[in-house]
Protein backbone atom coordinates (compact mmCIF):
# COMPACT_ATOMS: atom_id res chain seq x y z
CA UNK A 1 0.00 0.00 0.00
CA UNK A 2 2.80 2.31 0.71
CA UNK A 3 3.65 2.63 -2.90
CA UNK A 4 -0.05 3.11 -3.92
CA UNK A 5 0.43 6.21 -1.58
CA UNK A 6 3.36 7.57 -2.94
CA UNK A 7 1.94 7.15 -6.41
CA UNK A 8 -1.35 9.07 -5.98
CA UNK A 9 -0.49 12.11 -7.25
CA UNK A 10 -0.18 10.53 -10.82
CA UNK A 11 -3.70 9.51 -10.28
CA UNK A 12 -4.55 13.22 -11.36
CA UNK A 13 -3.20 12.62 -15.21
CA UNK A 14 -4.78 9.35 -15.67
CA UNK A 15 -7.97 10.56 -14.73
CA UNK A 16 -7.52 13.42 -17.34
CA UNK A 17 -6.62 11.35 -20.16
CA UNK A 18 -9.02 8.92 -19.52
CA UNK A 19 -12.15 11.62 -19.57
CA UNK A 20 -10.53 14.11 -22.17
CA UNK A 21 -11.34 12.04 -25.68
CA UNK A 22 -14.04 9.93 -24.11
CA UNK A 23 -16.78 9.71 -26.23
CA UNK A 24 -20.10 11.89 -24.51
CA UNK A 25 -22.41 11.19 -27.76
CA UNK A 26 -25.16 13.32 -28.03
CA UNK A 27 -24.99 14.95 -24.25
CA UNK A 28 -22.10 17.02 -25.17
CA UNK A 29 -24.44 19.42 -27.17
CA UNK A 30 -27.07 20.47 -24.03
CA UNK A 31 -23.59 22.74 -22.45
CA UNK A 32 -24.97 24.73 -20.14
CA UNK A 33 -28.68 22.90 -19.91
CA UNK A 34 -28.28 21.03 -16.44
CA UNK A 35 -29.74 22.13 -13.38
CA UNK A 36 -27.85 20.24 -10.72
CA UNK A 37 -25.10 17.53 -10.62
CA UNK A 38 -25.91 13.69 -9.21
CA UNK A 39 -23.29 11.46 -8.28
CA UNK A 40 -24.30 7.77 -7.32
CA UNK A 41 -21.74 6.23 -5.86
CA UNK A 42 -20.68 4.12 -2.76
CA UNK A 43 -17.74 3.81 -0.35
CA UNK A 44 -14.69 5.59 -1.97
CA UNK A 45 -16.50 5.74 -5.46
CA UNK A 46 -19.27 8.72 -4.11
CA UNK A 47 -15.88 10.79 -2.51
CA UNK A 48 -15.57 12.68 -5.70
CA UNK A 49 -19.01 13.78 -5.70
CA UNK A 50 -18.54 14.98 -2.25
CA UNK A 51 -15.39 16.96 -3.27
CA UNK A 52 -16.78 18.67 -5.74
CA UNK A 53 -19.37 20.07 -4.06
CA UNK A 54 -16.99 21.33 -1.70
CA UNK A 55 -15.22 23.60 -4.35
CA UNK A 56 -16.83 27.18 -4.17
CA UNK A 57 -16.30 27.83 -7.52
CA UNK A 58 -18.47 24.93 -8.66
CA UNK A 59 -21.75 26.78 -8.74
CA UNK A 60 -24.52 24.10 -9.92
CA UNK A 61 -26.05 22.36 -6.97
CA UNK A 62 -24.50 18.79 -6.33
CA UNK A 63 -26.17 15.70 -4.65
CA UNK A 64 -24.41 12.71 -3.55
CA UNK A 65 -26.48 9.86 -3.56
CA UNK A 66 -25.50 6.86 -1.64
CA UNK A 67 -28.09 4.23 -1.74
CA UNK A 68 -30.64 2.37 -4.41
CA UNK A 69 -32.93 3.76 -6.86
CA UNK A 70 -32.10 7.79 -7.24
CA UNK A 71 -33.06 11.11 -5.26
CA UNK A 72 -35.84 12.72 -5.62
CA UNK A 73 -34.09 15.67 -7.29
CA UNK A 74 -33.21 13.46 -10.01
CA UNK A 75 -35.05 15.03 -13.51
CA UNK A 76 -34.73 15.24 -17.32
CA UNK A 77 -32.46 18.30 -16.40
CA UNK A 78 -29.97 16.78 -14.17
CA UNK A 79 -26.21 15.11 -14.77
CA UNK A 80 -25.74 12.51 -13.58
CA UNK A 81 -22.55 10.65 -12.96
CA UNK A 82 -22.69 7.06 -12.13
CA UNK A 83 -19.68 5.97 -10.07
CA UNK A 84 -18.42 2.57 -9.26
CA UNK A 85 -14.82 1.54 -9.35
CA UNK A 86 -15.12 -1.85 -9.55
CA UNK A 87 -18.39 -1.49 -11.79
CA UNK A 88 -20.20 -3.83 -9.83
CA UNK A 89 -21.84 -2.22 -6.65
CA UNK A 90 -25.12 -3.30 -6.21
CA UNK A 91 -26.44 0.12 -5.33
CA UNK A 92 -24.93 1.79 -8.54
CA UNK A 93 -25.78 -0.23 -11.03
CA UNK A 94 -29.95 -0.20 -9.53
CA UNK A 95 -29.33 3.65 -9.71
CA UNK A 96 -28.14 2.91 -13.34
CA UNK A 97 -31.12 1.27 -14.55
CA UNK A 98 -33.32 3.70 -12.97
CA UNK A 99 -31.71 6.49 -14.96
CA UNK A 100 -31.54 4.57 -18.07
CA UNK A 101 -35.31 3.79 -17.06
CA UNK A 102 -36.71 7.67 -16.93
CA UNK A 103 -34.41 8.39 -20.04
CA UNK A 104 -32.15 10.95 -17.75
CA UNK A 105 -28.38 12.08 -19.07
CA UNK A 106 -25.57 9.88 -17.62
CA UNK A 107 -22.44 9.12 -18.06
CA UNK A 108 -21.37 6.35 -16.15
CA UNK A 109 -17.14 5.61 -14.79
CA UNK A 110 -16.00 2.27 -14.11
CA UNK A 111 -13.26 0.42 -14.76
CA UNK A 112 -15.60 -2.28 -16.44
CA UNK A 113 -17.96 -4.65 -14.96
CA UNK A 114 -21.54 -4.72 -15.07
CA UNK A 115 -21.75 -1.27 -15.32
CA UNK A 116 -19.75 -1.10 -18.32
CA UNK A 117 -21.03 -3.66 -20.49
CA UNK A 118 -24.76 -2.44 -19.40
CA UNK A 119 -23.25 1.20 -21.34
CA UNK A 120 -22.06 -0.97 -24.22
CA UNK A 121 -25.40 -2.43 -25.03
CA UNK A 122 -27.93 0.38 -24.27
CA UNK A 123 -25.07 2.92 -25.86
CA UNK A 124 -24.87 5.26 -22.75
CA UNK A 125 -21.61 7.06 -22.13
CA UNK A 126 -19.18 5.27 -20.24
CA UNK A 127 -15.79 6.34 -19.01
CA UNK A 128 -13.11 3.36 -18.40
CA UNK A 129 -10.45 3.97 -16.10
CA UNK A 130 -6.78 1.92 -15.57
CA UNK A 131 -6.81 -1.24 -15.25
CA UNK A 132 -4.31 -1.52 -11.54
CA UNK A 133 -2.66 -3.77 -10.09
CA UNK A 134 -3.85 -6.55 -7.71
CA UNK A 135 -4.94 -5.13 -4.43
CA UNK A 136 -5.76 -1.44 -5.60
CA UNK A 137 -8.80 -0.76 -3.57
CA UNK A 138 -11.32 1.81 -5.07
CA UNK A 139 -10.33 4.49 -2.29
CA UNK A 140 -7.11 4.23 -3.86
CA UNK A 141 -8.60 5.19 -6.98
CA UNK A 142 -9.55 8.77 -5.65
CA UNK A 143 -7.46 10.98 -7.47
CA UNK A 144 -8.45 9.34 -11.36
CA UNK A 145 -12.04 9.59 -10.54
CA UNK A 146 -11.84 13.19 -9.63
CA UNK A 147 -9.66 14.36 -11.95
CA UNK A 148 -12.20 12.04 -14.51
CA UNK A 149 -15.20 13.98 -13.23
CA UNK A 150 -13.44 17.33 -13.47
CA UNK A 151 -12.50 16.86 -16.83
CA UNK A 152 -15.53 15.65 -17.96
CA UNK A 153 -17.47 18.82 -16.39
CA UNK A 154 -15.06 21.46 -18.27
CA UNK A 155 -15.75 19.57 -21.46
CA UNK A 156 -19.97 20.57 -20.40
CA UNK A 157 -18.02 24.08 -20.02
CA UNK A 158 -20.10 23.54 -15.97
CA UNK A 159 -16.63 25.47 -14.82
CA UNK A 160 -14.86 28.62 -14.85
CA UNK A 161 -11.90 27.26 -16.36
CA UNK A 162 -10.57 24.21 -17.71
CA UNK A 163 -8.67 22.26 -14.84
CA UNK A 164 -6.12 20.74 -16.52
CA UNK A 165 -3.33 22.91 -15.78
CA UNK A 166 -4.80 23.17 -11.92
CA UNK A 167 -4.94 19.66 -11.79
CA UNK A 168 -1.47 18.99 -13.39
CA UNK A 169 0.08 21.86 -10.40
CA UNK A 170 -1.29 19.61 -8.32
CA UNK A 171 -0.23 16.11 -9.00
CA UNK A 172 3.60 18.16 -8.66
CA UNK A 173 2.97 19.82 -5.59
CA UNK A 174 1.47 16.62 -3.95
CA UNK A 175 4.42 14.88 -5.26
CA UNK A 176 6.53 17.31 -3.46
CA UNK A 177 5.42 17.59 -0.24
CA UNK A 178 4.04 13.48 0.16
CA UNK A 179 7.10 12.43 1.72
CA UNK A 180 6.68 15.27 4.80
CA UNK A 181 3.23 13.89 4.57
CA UNK A 182 4.14 10.62 5.39
CA UNK A 183 6.53 11.48 8.10
CA UNK A 184 3.63 13.49 9.58
CA UNK A 185 1.33 10.50 9.50
CA UNK A 186 3.71 8.36 11.27
CA UNK A 187 3.52 10.41 14.15
CA UNK A 188 -0.29 11.06 14.32
CA UNK A 189 -0.66 7.46 13.99
CA UNK A 190 1.60 6.79 17.14
CA UNK A 191 -0.56 9.17 19.04
CA UNK A 192 -4.07 7.92 18.54
CA UNK A 193 -3.07 3.93 18.55
CA UNK A 194 -5.27 2.50 21.24
CA UNK A 195 -8.37 5.01 20.92
CA UNK A 196 -11.41 5.36 19.06
CA UNK A 197 -11.30 7.87 16.43
CA UNK A 198 -13.66 11.09 16.05
CA UNK A 199 -12.46 13.92 13.26
CA UNK A 200 -13.53 17.44 13.12
CA UNK A 201 -13.77 19.47 10.35
CA UNK A 202 -15.27 22.81 9.63
CA UNK A 203 -18.43 22.65 7.83
CA UNK A 204 -17.15 23.81 4.30
CA UNK A 205 -14.93 20.99 4.31
CA UNK A 206 -16.89 18.28 6.22
CA UNK A 207 -15.83 16.03 3.65
CA UNK A 208 -12.23 15.51 4.91
CA UNK A 209 -13.56 14.72 8.50
CA UNK A 210 -15.18 11.71 6.35
CA UNK A 211 -12.84 10.82 4.26
CA UNK A 212 -10.91 10.31 7.19
CA UNK A 213 -13.42 8.16 8.90
CA UNK A 214 -13.04 5.75 5.73
CA UNK A 215 -9.47 5.45 5.94
CA UNK A 216 -9.28 4.27 9.30
CA UNK A 217 -12.35 2.06 8.89
CA UNK A 218 -10.93 0.58 5.73
CA UNK A 219 -7.35 0.59 6.15
CA UNK A 220 -6.74 0.60 9.94
CA UNK A 221 -9.70 -1.79 10.71
CA UNK A 222 -10.88 0.83 13.42
CA UNK A 223 -14.16 2.00 13.94
CA UNK A 224 -14.18 6.06 13.69
CA UNK A 225 -16.70 8.77 13.66
CA UNK A 226 -16.97 12.17 11.95
CA UNK A 227 -18.75 15.44 12.16
CA UNK A 228 -18.11 18.89 11.50
CA UNK A 229 -18.16 22.50 13.44
CA UNK A 230 -20.55 24.29 13.89
CA UNK A 231 -23.13 21.48 14.21
CA UNK A 232 -21.77 19.20 16.66
CA UNK A 233 -21.57 21.92 19.19
CA UNK A 234 -25.64 21.82 19.08
CA UNK A 235 -25.74 18.23 19.72
CA UNK A 236 -22.57 15.40 19.61
CA UNK A 237 -20.51 17.59 22.82
CA UNK A 238 -22.85 17.08 25.03
CA UNK A 239 -22.71 13.44 24.31
CA UNK A 240 -19.07 13.71 26.42
CA UNK A 241 -20.51 15.10 29.51
CA UNK A 242 -21.47 10.94 31.22
CA UNK A 243 -18.59 9.53 29.86
CA UNK A 244 -15.31 10.64 31.60
CA UNK A 245 -14.38 7.85 33.59
CA UNK A 246 -14.54 5.29 30.66
CA UNK A 247 -13.33 7.87 27.87
CA UNK A 248 -10.37 8.81 29.29
CA UNK A 249 -7.55 7.63 27.39
CA UNK A 250 -10.05 5.72 25.07
CA UNK A 251 -11.69 8.51 23.01
CA UNK A 252 -9.41 11.04 20.82
CA UNK A 253 -10.39 14.05 18.64
CA UNK A 254 -8.48 14.79 15.45
CA UNK A 255 -9.43 18.25 15.11
CA UNK A 256 -8.93 19.28 11.07
CA UNK A 257 -8.39 22.87 11.27
CA UNK A 258 -8.20 25.28 8.47
CA UNK A 259 -6.85 28.88 9.48
CA UNK A 260 -8.79 30.63 6.33
CA UNK A 261 -12.34 28.70 8.04
CA UNK A 262 -14.51 31.68 8.96
CA UNK A 263 -13.66 33.19 12.11
CA UNK A 264 -16.22 31.94 14.46
CA UNK A 265 -15.59 27.92 13.08
CA UNK A 266 -11.89 28.10 14.58
CA UNK A 267 -13.07 29.68 17.70
CA UNK A 268 -15.86 27.09 18.31
CA UNK A 269 -13.12 24.35 17.68
CA UNK A 270 -10.06 25.89 20.20
CA UNK A 271 -13.15 26.12 22.59
CA UNK A 272 -14.57 22.72 21.94
CA UNK A 273 -10.46 21.07 22.88
CA UNK A 274 -10.32 23.13 25.88
CA UNK A 275 -13.77 22.31 26.67
CA UNK A 276 -13.74 18.25 26.10
CA UNK A 277 -10.00 18.33 28.29
CA UNK A 278 -12.05 18.13 31.74
CA UNK A 279 -13.95 15.17 30.25
CA UNK A 280 -10.72 13.18 29.53
CA UNK A 281 -10.52 13.64 26.18
CA UNK A 282 -7.84 14.80 24.16
CA UNK A 283 -7.36 16.73 21.01
CA UNK A 284 -4.42 16.57 18.05
CA UNK A 285 -4.80 20.22 15.53
CA UNK A 286 -4.03 18.82 12.44
CA UNK A 287 -3.75 21.58 10.27
CA UNK A 288 -5.39 21.94 6.71
CA UNK A 289 -2.73 23.47 4.85
CA UNK A 290 -2.35 24.28 0.85
CA UNK A 291 -1.79 27.16 -1.69
CA UNK A 292 -5.17 26.37 -2.86
CA UNK A 293 -8.26 24.82 -2.10
CA UNK A 294 -7.47 21.41 -4.00
CA UNK A 295 -4.12 20.99 -2.98
CA UNK A 296 -5.37 21.72 1.17
CA UNK A 297 -8.06 18.92 0.16
CA UNK A 298 -5.97 16.49 -1.11
CA UNK A 299 -2.86 17.10 1.03
CA UNK A 300 -5.58 16.23 3.76
CA UNK A 301 -6.90 13.14 2.10
CA UNK A 302 -2.68 11.96 1.51
CA UNK A 303 -2.30 12.75 5.34
CA UNK A 304 -5.47 10.12 6.24
CA UNK A 305 -3.89 7.86 4.10
CA UNK A 306 -0.70 7.81 5.70
CA UNK A 307 -1.72 7.81 8.96
CA UNK A 308 -4.36 5.05 8.34
CA UNK A 309 -1.62 3.42 6.67
CA UNK A 310 1.08 3.74 9.77
CA UNK A 311 -1.80 2.63 12.41
CA UNK A 312 -2.92 -0.48 10.17
CA UNK A 313 1.00 -1.17 11.30
CA UNK A 314 1.12 -0.62 14.60
CA UNK A 315 -2.03 -2.77 14.91
CA UNK A 316 -0.14 -5.33 13.03
CA UNK A 317 -3.23 -5.44 10.14
CA UNK A 318 -3.22 -6.08 6.67
CA UNK A 319 -3.52 -2.37 5.29
CA UNK A 320 -5.41 -3.47 2.09
CA UNK A 321 -7.42 -5.86 2.28
CA UNK A 322 -11.67 -5.57 3.17
CA UNK A 323 -12.23 -9.13 4.56
CA UNK A 324 -15.28 -7.98 6.87
CA UNK A 325 -16.45 -6.37 3.51
CA UNK A 326 -16.12 -9.27 1.49
CA UNK A 327 -17.44 -11.60 3.92
CA UNK A 328 -20.71 -9.26 4.17
CA UNK A 329 -20.78 -9.17 -0.03
CA UNK A 330 -20.32 -12.74 -0.14
CA UNK A 331 -23.22 -13.52 2.50
CA UNK A 332 -25.72 -10.69 0.65
CA UNK A 333 -25.38 -13.21 -2.23
CA UNK A 334 -26.18 -15.82 -0.90
CA UNK A 335 -29.74 -14.27 -0.05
Amino acid sequence: MRQFILDFPKQFKKGMEVAENADLGDLIARKNDFQNLIVCGMGGSALPGDIIKALPHFNLPVIVHRSYGLPREANEKSLIFISSYSGNTEEVIDSLNEAKKNNFNIIAFSKGGEIEKNCLRDKISHIKYFEEESGFQPRFALGEAFSAMMLTLSRFELLPHNPKSKLEELAEILSGKNKFLEEQGKEIAEKIFGKIVLVYAPHDLRCLSYIWKINFNETSKIPAFANSFPELNHNEINGFANIAEVAENKIIILNLQDKDSFERLNKRAKITSLLLQDYGIKTIDIEISGVNILDKIFSSIILSMWTSYYLALLYKTDPITVKVMEEFKAKLKDK
